[in-house]
């Protein structure tokens, strides 16, 4: 191993272009550093922000338009994609590539007119396996808006004002040394430094990367160790190496596309650094300013805490930082489990917490809980995760609770709130990041399968899906919402802009739009809305057919009021593509938009228990019995709750899912249990119901209190009424309060009003 570096490289960059800038200059550039700070783009990095958040405050449009397409690739490869970012103003800037040449491009994005291009030397570090994302990023520079884009030897090129037509020649920085040497030896460095991670910025304008060393990188790095560097606005750059910044000298590299994550104040750096010679990785938290290390820990698959992993040169992941300031992210498992871990550590990193299933080729995105129909839980946000198992060629996408657990695996994990499985069999969700769309209550995701995704959490339902082209065994890739709300995702080697038709609003909807809930044989309708969204004009007249993948199972169905519904009988079980083609009129065009209908085959009910091992104890087990008319085994998922309070979820074994508590506390509960579908059978729920109670106390207490005791089922609801005429129909005795479970299956009720009765009083138990 060659010299790991002294501990910190602080010196200034030197900023140049073309023509070589001048001292003037570049303190011209010192004195405006601070004077623009607010400016601020729709989408100006890898996965939304410096937090990796993944989340679009602009309201998505409806998918039922291609505005424009364009190539990043002549020939399809199977290899990682970087994300396109787009300015306030939307100009949607992205590489493209030929012949290991690439060039940046900058679309006017409302019409596809190519505004400039931008030749970068920028090479992909050799050492990848499924290739090295191009990660520009858009900030602020001293006079405006600034975008920074990699070249070569680790260096950097920035432009400003990147929405004009002609932006001027790009300036080169670097990192490590000054102009005259790195051009008198460019080939050497061009060869051995790499930038190989997306680049962040903070809202000062300061960016951050991670860069790669194969072989030797000469002086004054003179290494073999990769790092991460700092670049102000002013050309002031700090680098740190990896074996540094981690104290350990058997870590050499950071990873391949692993861009750097800030924390919500913007003072702690989050990277991840890892060996290439052992299964040895670290997430470090360094210092925004210094690149010193403030936390450190090392990763471990969290099913033995002892195997050591790390996140993997051929993904994606990058670290996200919550809402909360909690950390985030993807590594391998240790042994291998076909999906691979996201770990989950405070902000200090000193604390681990739940991890969640799948991770090693993903950088998760951010939830609103509001958003995520019937979340019950205590969490104050949510995660979007890819969810694929690949050893079983299972593709989901998950909605996922960082606080609450889930038994798998042999170990608690993140609760899956809400899944989606691929609507194409053995295509999966080929993201790296999503697009979080709050203003509609969804997320955007692209398939293999060629399709653009709008996964409504309102509804959870795939509410619309756009076509791209045949579909793709394609690697990870990004999604991203312009300010004017056009969807962006890559496919094929293509970069789309999906939009809705101008003066015209296509939709449709399901009565039965749950991925979890439609069976077969269940009435189910679906409505057509036609509108101008303009709301002057004409009202849209015309026709609509409804068709099932190819096939029309209504035609001519005329639009009325901007409705247009149908309610066909004949839908069978599985997945099928709804499409509504709307015929247009004399001052509106043709249109279509389409959703995703699924249908379960099997009915399933449900049959809740409890049990109390040994009475009197804290002890109590509570077993949901999965059965189908139609016969076979659900599988997927059991959520245990006591009224809104989350207690516990598990997979069914064999049709039966368990879960055993010793923290119910003495009070009124209401136990039941939710079971969230599978490919095959539909969803349902039960409750805990008592049985005629078996009375083992009835006393007077010394104060005039009357005390009930009895035992049930741990986890019924129980009211105790009251009244002092037996002639009174049951039905109108008044209830006098719940009773009270003082230890799993042993009831108890005080009725502090009876010694003052007159009469007196009878009793009886209810359940609910």
């Amino acid at each position: 191993m060659s010299n790991p570096g002294t501990n910190l490289f602080r010196k200034k960059a030197v900023v140049e272009n073309t023509a070589r800038v001048s001292s003037h200059t570049l303190a011209a550039i010192v004195v405006l550093s601070s004077a623009v700070l607010e400016i601020r783009a729709q989408s100006p990095t890898f996965a939304g922000n410096a937090q990796h958040q993944a989340q679009f405050a602009t309201p998505a449009q409806h998918l039922n338009h291609l505005r424009w397409s364009s190539a990043i690739e002549t020939n399809f490869d199977f290899i990682h994609y970087g994300s396109p970012v787009i300015t306030a103003s939307n100009t949607v800037i992205f590489a493209s590539a030929a012949g290991g040449v690439f060039t940046v491009n900058a679309i006017e994005g409302a019409t596809g007119r190519v505004k400039y291009t931008l030749p970068t030397d920028w090479v992909v570090a050799p050492d990848n396996s499924w290739g090295v994302t191009f990660g520009p990023v858009l900030t602020v520079g001293p006079a405006g808006p600034r975008l920074y884009y990699p070249g070569a030897g680790g260096t950097v090129y920035y432009i400003d004002n990147p929405d004009s037509d002609d932006p001027g020649t790009p300036v080169q920085v670097y990192f490590y040394m000054l102009l005259a040497g790195y051009t008198t030896n460019f080939a050497a460095y061009k060869s051995t430094v790499f930038l190989d991670t997306p680049i962040t910025a903070d809202s000062n304008g300061v960016i951050f990367f991670g860069f790669r060393v194969v072989t030797n990188a000469p002086p004054p790095l003179n290494t073999t160790n990769s790092g991460y560097a700092r670049i102000a606005p002013d050309g002031a750059a700090t680098y740190v190496l990896a074996p540094n910044a981690a104290g350990d000298l058997f870590v050499s590299h950071g990873s391949h596309n692993c861009a750097p994550a800030l924390s919500l104040d913007e003072t702690t750096l989050y990277v991840a650094v890892k060996s290439v010679n052992y299964i040895k990785g670290y997430l470090l938290g360094l210092d925004a300013t210094t690149l010193a290390t403030r936390y450190e820990v090392l990763l471990r698959d969290p099913r033995n805490n002892g195997n050591r992993v790390m996140p993997p040169d051929m993904a994606t992941a990058s670290p996200t930082v919550g809402p909360d300031g909690e950390v985030y992210l993807g590594v391998s498992a240790n042994p291998d489990t076909g999906m691979g871990w996201m770990l989950h550590f405070s902000a200090d990193l000193a604390t681990q917490k739940l991890p969640s299933l799948f991770g090693w080729d993903y950088t998760v995105g951010v939830v609103p809980t509001n958003i995520v129909k019937g979340y019950r839980g205590a969490s104050s946000y949510l995660l979007v995760s890819k969810y694929n198992n690949y050893n079983l060629r299972f593709y989901r996408a998950a909605i996922l609770d960082p606080n609450a657990a889930q038994a798998s695996l042999g170990i608690n994990v993140m609760r899956e709130v809400l899944t989606v499985t691929s609507p194409t069999a053995a295509r999966e969700w080929c993201i790296n990041s999503p697009a979080v769309n709050p203003a509609t209550a969804s997320v955007f995701l692209p398939s293999e399968d060629g399709h653009l995704y709008q996964w409504n959490l309102h509804s959870n339902s795939l509410s619309e899906a756009f076509t791209l082209n045949i579909g793709f065994g394609e690697p990870y890739v990004p999604t991203v919402v312009g300010p004017d709300g056009a969807v962006y995702t890559i496919n094929g080697s293509t970069l789309y802009a999906i939009d809705s038709l101008t003066n015209l609003s296509i939709s449709a909807w399901s009565s039965a739009p749950d991925e979890r809930s439609a069976l077969v044989a269940q009435p189910i309708s679906f409505t057509a809305v036609v509108t101008n969204p303009a709301g002057t004009g004409p009202v849209p007249s015309g026709m609509v057919n409804f068709l099932d993948g190819s096939g029309t199972f209504a035609t001519n169905i005329p639009v009325v009021n901007g409705l247009a519904q149908t309610a066909p009988t004949n839908l069978v079980a599985g997945v099928h593509f709804i499409t509504v083609q709307y015929s247009g009129d004399a001052f509106y065009p043709t249109g279509m938009v389409s959703l995703v209908q699924r249908i379960h085959a099997k009915a399933t009910t449900m049959i809740l228990t409890s049990t109390v091992p040994v009475p009197g104890s804290n002890s109590v087990t509570f077993t949901a019995a999965l059965v189908s008319p139609q016969g076979g085994t659900p599988t997927g998922m059991v959520a245990f709750w006591d009224g809104n309070s989350f207690l516990g979820q598990t997979a069914p074994s064999s049709g039966r899912a368990s879960l055993g508590m010793t923290t119910l506390t003495a009070a009124s509960h209401r136990v039941w249990a939710e079971y969230s579908s599978d490919a095959t059978y539909v969803s349902c729920t039960g409750a805990v119901v008592g049985v005629t109670a078996l009375i083992r106390q009835m006393q007077m207490m010394p104060d005039g209190s009357f005390q009930l005791g009895f035992t049930n089922r741990s986890g019924a609801p129980f009211s105790v009424l009251g009244s002092t005429e037996l002639s009174v129909a049951s039905t109108n005795w008044p209830v006098l309060g719940p009773a009270i479970e003082v230890t799993p299956g042993q009831f108890q009720f005080t009725d502090p009003q009876a010694g003052a009765r007159a009469a007196a009083t009878y009793y009886r138990v209810r359940s609910p």
